[in-house]
């Protein structure tokens, strides 16, 4: 037997179920104090708050496309051979876009649900530390800052999911949705773990002062044991636990480490036997890993729920929107994905009758250039279209659909400027979950810059 391999395997397991040192180390996030004035949700109702990451940079310019006219004219000639033809048409109450605009077919679910009132669309949506277009879609005069490194991966989903910039102080390696759960005081249980779900391992999103997430993956619920992996482990188990159990350490950071995997292991056996006795719903699902994700969320959802908590928060994911080559064979298929996947998270949703309860919506680290490169495929751009979906959600298109001047494309080598800000849309969903209109200024630092501190947020999916 490898010794190296197997030590390697128990590590990484034990690192996934304990995911509570995504940005910060342990003994860091003991020592933060939450900063944020705190607001109560006790005695409010149930909330669950589902971010669906489409990593890699999704092309949001060819999931909702002009149907006719100059518009679409424009669209074919930047598109050229990776254009889309044949959108499904929506009609987005309060807004006349010249040409139109519809959904591509494979996302024909989607359409149905926009249509129906339950889906938002948030337009030309990404990061920005002020904002840099005007009214009449040109850049604004003088020198105004950009975020960070905007064509990074790795930044920008960071940036996304800090919902701040890197350098601002009081952030530290905090993201909004653990900033958010810092601030808001609910009717906890024991089971508090619960309130922060990963399918995505260890990520900034959900890390805040005193709360981080607890990662899962979707093959059973059991595999967080690591103690139950396979035979070697399990003859190993009374001297694993002992070490864990009882054994004290000198070094402060041994001790820490030993108690997170101690939590993870407890909490394992804590949710191992009831997530099992959950019984499936009657909703179908689409084959893929987005949707395996989604159906092991319906189970924590009705298990959070009946152990008492008010709010859970869940990140799922799918990847390979990467697309700088062959686009045209790779995009239509995980669009699909996406569109199907989402549906049925909602028709569940309404099955376990908790669809004015539950919310998700889609982050991606930038969208596309609107020209395509040599290899028929899109570079890395900026700004894109975003997706709010649920029963509470008052549905319709919230923002700009391609309104910039060319001039303000050259500047910015075919990328679209960001019109909305992620703090924009982020301070919607976050009032909604609670958040009352003053803990959304101290949560997102930058919102003052497109919103007066205090004053009624400029988007509201929700009234």
């Amino acid at each position: 037997m490898n010794t190296n391999n197997t030590r390697r395997q128990f590590m990484k397991k034990a690192l996934t179920a304990s995911a509570g040192v995504a940005a910060l180390s342990t003994m860091e996030l003991g020592l933060m104090k939450s900063a944020f004035a705190q607001n109560s949700c006790a005695n409010g109702e149930y909330k669950a708050l589902v971010c669906v990451f489409l990593y890699g940079g999704n092309d949001s310019y060819n999931m909702l496309v002009p149907m006719r006219g100059d518009a679409l004219t424009d669209y074919q000639g930047m598109r050229g051979k990776l254009a889309r033809n044949d959108a499904l048409e929506i009609y987005p109450t309060g807004h006349n876009i010249s040409g139109g605009i519809g959904f591509v077919p494979e996302m024909q679910s989607l359409k149905n649900l926009f249509d129906s009132g339950k889906l938002a669309i948030q337009g030309n949506v990404g990061t920005l530390v002020k904002p840099l277009v005007g009214s009449n879609g040109k850049l604004l005069e003088g020198i105004i800052p950009k975020p960070l490194t905007l064509a990074s991966h790795s930044a920008q989903a960071s940036t996304w999911q800090r919902g701040a910039e890197s350098n601002q102080a009081g952030i530290g390696g905090t993201g909004w949705s653990g900033r958010m759960m810092d601030s808001l005081i609910c009717q906890q249980t024991d089971d508090h773990f619960l309130q922060s779900i990963s399918f995505g391992g260890q990520n900034l999103w959900q890390v805040g002062a005193n709360n981080r997430p607890y990662s899962l993956d979707t093959d059973s619920i059991k595999k967080i044991s690591m103690f139950h992996k396979d035979n070697e482990l399990r003859k190993r188990l009374p001297i694993i636990e002992n070490l864990l159990q009882n054994q004290k350490y000198e070094n402060i950071l041994q001790q820490a480490y030993a108690e997170t995997l101690k939590r993870a292991e407890n909490n394992a056996r804590n949710i191992e036997t009831d997530i099992d006795d959950i019984t499936d719903l009657t909703t179908e699902f689409p084959e893929g890993g987005l949707s395996e994700q989604f159906k092991v969320v319906t189970k924590l959802m009705r298990l959070g729920k009946s152990r008492g908590l008010k709010r859970q928060v869940f990140l799922v994911g799918i990847g390979g929107f990467d697309t700088h080559e062959e686009q045209d064979k790779r995009h239509s298929g995980l669009l699909e994905n996406v569109s199907n996947s989402l549906a049925s998270f909602y028709q569940s949703t309404i099955e376990m009758g908790m669809e004015e309860n539950v919310t998700s919506f889609t982050m991606s680290e930038f969208g596309r250039n609107l020209v395509p490169n040599e290899s028929l495929g899109t570079d890395h751009g900026w700004a894109g279209h975003q997706l709010i979906l649920g029963g509470a959600v008052k549905g319709g298109l919230y923002g700009d659909i391609l309104t910039q001047s060319q001039e303000t494309l050259d500047n910015l080598g075919g990328g679209l400027v960001p019109t909305t800000a992620t703090e924009e849309m982020y301070a919607s969903l976050a009032q909604w979950f609670g958040l009352n209109r003053a803990n959304c200024d101290d949560v997102f630092p930058n919102l003052k810059n497109f919103v007066d501190e205090g004053k009624a947020l400029n988007i509201d999916y929700f009234t």
